[in-house]
């Protein structure tokens, strides 16, 4: 029977001080002390991947036969990935001078790489069980002999003739169970498939350790849970997948704050601390304002997003996120959910529906981030911006380098006043230890607003008078213009978010106007077309504003 295959790099991105470190290269060493390390493991500059062929622990393998009947998981990584210099490594210092950081013939690499690659592997195939809705009829692990490799130049090397290390290749295979009484062609290939050599003149013998198969399924190996994930859903319902049999439920954590006021760039913040510091998988719920959704393309891609349609998340689409959750929890197992509710929504509805979710997830946290810059005028003109500090339990004041000492104290009295029970830390471009956020074992208790406080309804865009609208224009944009289009902006427009081209600027321009400030970075994401612009405010003549903006276009 033939088969399809196809190979895929298994990478291990190490924390900056975890212990795996000392037996790395010394270039990795130097790649992982870069401070723009996070964010070249998040995205991929255009002139070339300089962690390319690092930190490599192994290779995930997928086969399908060519009749889509069968498929095999397989992971090839070597228990020790040991690399030898064989002219040494040398650092050279400030003073000219060098020094020997790894001797001639010595060891520069040798790294546990099986068992960094083990737990990948293992929630890959729990989840293709879970999806497949069948365990698994075949798993096998072959062991063979492999030379070390000798690293003789910069980007060359060779098998050693003396020194090997030992190499697994662990294959799980799906498929239906076959009903002839005859031998299985699948046994023979399964039992005999091995990814090709790296170039060494010697086939090394392959041993099998042990193996799973149809005509032999007992002992089990590998996971056992294997076998069980095709069932999760029937035994478990909502809270479906477990650890050791019991129901886990990922923390839900919520940001909220008004248009402007930092919550992606938090949110960024938590991401990147959550799931490359603590190797932990994160689920993103968010909603904009607008019908392009700007949010989505502005958060880092090293987690899912599931973008809501537009409207208030707290009310209007309170069923679509109830649906979201769940089937983020069925599907992904997050370790942590993230709801970012759009500026203008009221999250007291959410707050009210929280034992709704309670087999779902475990409620964490409520942060509000605030623009101390302009709170005193949103809390005059959008009433919603009060019910956003009232509900949280942290409180981030933000934006603290723009304002002095005597202004920022009237502001956190001003909020102290609205919300005396939450915890207030001052900010500057949202940033504070995400560790900040997240309780370790139980519940946090929700506050729920007085009846005679404030109505429970929803304060949506209607009721707010929030007005928006979308440009998407092609040309260039000629910068002077554009300046003046911004400065001009009446004060109708409270924000304004997308993607701009600028005439003499190579890359897209990232645009974030807030009352009248403005920011324009480059934009490395390639998901939205320039000009493509989001406007909020109230009363918005749309008319007005189009025209205005088409004369900021460069003439030929």
């Amino acid at each position: 029977m033939g088969w399809h295959h196809g190979a895929f790099d298994l990478q291990y991105f190490p924390g900056a001080d975890e212990p795996v470190l000392d037996a790395l290269s010394i270039r990795e060493n130097l790649l992982r002390a870069d401070p723009s390390f996070d964010k070249l493991v998040r995205l991929v500059p255009e002139d070339g991947d300089p962690l390319a062929s690092q930190f490599m622990v192994g290779n995930i393998i997928l086969s399908c036969d060519v009749g889509e009947k069968n498929l095999f998981l397989s992971l090839w990584s070597p228990i020790r990935w040991r690399e030898i210099r064989q002219a040494g490594l040398y650092t050279k210092l400030r003073d000219g001078s060098q020094i020997e950081a790894v001797p001639p013939g010595g060891i520069d690499r040798n790294v546990p790489a099986f068992a960094l690659a083990w737990p990948f592997f293992d929630r890959l195939v729990l989840t293709f069980a879970y999806q497949l809705k069948r365990p698994p009829l075949y798993v096998i692990l072959k062991r063979r002999s492999w030379p070390v490799l000798i690293i003789t130049g910069e980007n060359s090397c060779v098998p050693s003739e003396k020194h090997f290390t030992l190499q697994n290749f662990l294959s799980v295979g799906f498929g239906p169970r076959s009903k002839k009484k005859t031998a299985d062609p699948r046994d023979i290939w399964a039992m005999n498939f091995f990814p090709g050599d790296t170039g060494s003149p010697l086939l090394p013998e392959t041993k099998i350790v042990w193996s799973v198969t149809p005509s032999k399924p007992l002992p089990r190996r590998g996971n056992s849970l294997w076998w069980k994930a095709p069932y999760w859903k029937e035994k478990s319902g909502t809270a479906r997948f477990q650890n050791l049999g019991i129901p886990f439920r990922p923390p839900l954590m919520m940001i909220t704050g008004f248009l402007g006021s930092g919550k992606t760039t938090l949110l960024n913040q938590i991401v990147e601390y959550k799931a490359l510091s603590s190797y932990k998988f994160i689920a993103v719920i968010q909603n904009e304002v607008g019908h392009v959704d700007v949010d989505s393309k502005l958060v880092d891609g090293a987690y899912r997003v599931t973008s809501l349609e537009e409207g208030c998340v707290c009310c209007t689409l309170m069923g679509e996120l109830h649906q979201a959750i769940r089937k983020i929890c069925i599907e992904y197992e997050p370790d942590l959910i993230v709801i970012e509710t759009t500026g203008v929504a009221d999250p007291r509805s959410i707050i009210t529906e929280i034992r709704e979710l309670e087999t779902s997830v475990r409620f964490d946290s409520i942060v509000c981030v605030v623009d101390v810059l302009n709170l005193e005028y949103i809390l005059r003109d959008y009433p919603v911006a009060r019910s956003q500090i009232e509900c949280a339990n942290l409180i981030l004041l933000n934006k603290k380098d723009l304002m002095d000492e005597e202004t920022l104290a009237k502001v956190e009295k001003i909020i102290s006043s609205i919300n005396p029970q939450a915890t207030i830390l001052r900010t500057t471009y949202a940033r504070v230890n995400p560790g900040l956020f997240f309780t370790i074992d139980q519940d946090v208790d929700v506050r729920v607003m007085k009846k005679d406080q404030t109505s429970l309804e929803c304060m949506d865009l209607d009721i707010q008078q929030v007005r928006t609208f979308t440009l998407s224009l092609p040309g260039d944009l000629k910068e002077s213009s554009l300046m003046r289009f911004l400065d001009g902006l009446p004060d109708s427009v409270y924000r304004l978010k997308g993607v701009i081209k600028i005439k003499g600027r190579k890359q897209p321009q990232l645009l974030q106007y807030v009352v009248h400030r403005y920011e324009i970075s480059n934009f490395l994401e390639k998901s939205l077309e320039p000009n493509t612009l989001v406007f909020v405010g109230r009363n918005l003549d749309e008319n007005s504003l189009k025209q205005k903006f088409e004369r900021c276009f460069a003439r030929e």
